[in-house]
């Protein structure tokens, strides 16, 4: 069950589709992160992200304020990401399924 606790809306100028819409998703995370931190900072936060989101900016905030957090995605998307995670796996011994 999903109950929301806050949302921050967002608007792209009409005909910006693709990265651009990505970047005013982002730019409402980054909005909404400094909302969640002022009313709930006290409290533990998990945050589970889509595909959109493993980006340095969105990363540390979640970082910095110890939040905890997931981010799904799917196995073609985001190659670099898999190839880094495969690679640390590798370096720490962990399971290829530890995270599946």
């Amino acid at each position: 069950m999903t109950i929301p606790l806050m949302s921050e809306f967002f608007s792209c100028p009409e005909g910006n589709t693709g990265t651009k819409r990505q970047d005013c998703k982002r730019k409402a995370f980054t909005q909404l992160a400094t909302r969640l931190h002022d009313e709930f900072g006290h409290r533990p936060i998990m945050l589970l992200l889509d595909a959109l989101y493993p980006t340095n900016p969105i990363m540390e905030p979640c970082c910095k304020n110890r939040w905890d957090f997931m981010i799904v995605l799917l196995d073609k998307t985001l190659t670099s990401v898999w190839e880094e995670y495969e690679g640390l796996a590798k370096k720490i011994d962990l399971p290829p399924e530890f995270f599946i």
